[in-house]
């Protein structure tokens, strides 16, 4: 594995947590301040989109390499 995929990689890691972080803060935001809501929405309702996107994303990074 050559430099510049482990570099890709760590960026998409960064961008993956970027994106719960947001999600996690609007669903905050629209309940009024309702933190367990909105953890719970994240963790479950997301939960399987962030999943299959990570996964296309690794597929990605295979393809690279």
């Amino acid at each position: 594995m050559n430099r510049r995929t482990v570099f890709f990689r760590h960026l998409g890691y960064v961008f993956y947590m970027l994106g719960d972080f947001v999600a996690g803060s609007f669903l905050f935001i629209y309940r009024g301040g309702d933190i367990l809501y909105s953890f719970i929405c994240l963790k479950y309702r997301l939960s399987r989109l962030h999943q299959h996107r990570f996964h296309a994303f690794q597929a990605v990074l295979a393809g690279l390499e």
